[in-house]
Parts: structure tokens; C-alpha cells; sequence
């Protein structure tokens, strides 16, 4: 398993239990359906990825008025 996704699992797994606290259910892990798993990953990766790039470009806003 590579970093980036042992870095991604603790969220993906907080997102599916946050969800289903606030929906009143419980799963199992080993049953959500991994079409629904991979929908996660590609969300988080989503995410991830904007942060990066929001970060980036303040970097780059606060090197250019120095």
C-alpha cells in the first residue's frame, strides 16, 4: 500500500462513519459496496487535490506581493 493511500484510508473512513452516525445507521465495513468505496477514494483524492491547489496559489499570492 502506498503513503497516499494510508494517508486516505483514516479519511475515507471517517466520512463513511460521520455519514452514517448522522443518518442513524450501522454497517459493517467489510459490506459497503466497493463501487461505493471507490466513489469515496475518488471524492477524498477531490478534495486532497484542491487543498493542494488552494495552497499553492495562496503560496504563490504571498510570494508575489512580498
Amino acid at each position: 500500500m502506498s503513503n497516499e493511500n494510508k494517508a486516505s484510508k483514516p479519511i475515507i473512513d471517517m466520512l463513511i462513519e460521520s455519514t452514517l452516525k448522522k443518518h442513524g445507521a450501522t454497517l459493517e465495513p467489510s459490506k459497503i459496496d466497493p463501487k461505493e468505496k471507490e466513489q469515496i477514494k475518488k471524492m477524498v483524492d477531490n478534495l486532497r487535490k484542491s487543498v493542494e491547489d488552494l495552497s499553492r496559489e495562496k503560496k504563490e499570492e504571498k510570494e508575489d506581493n512580498a
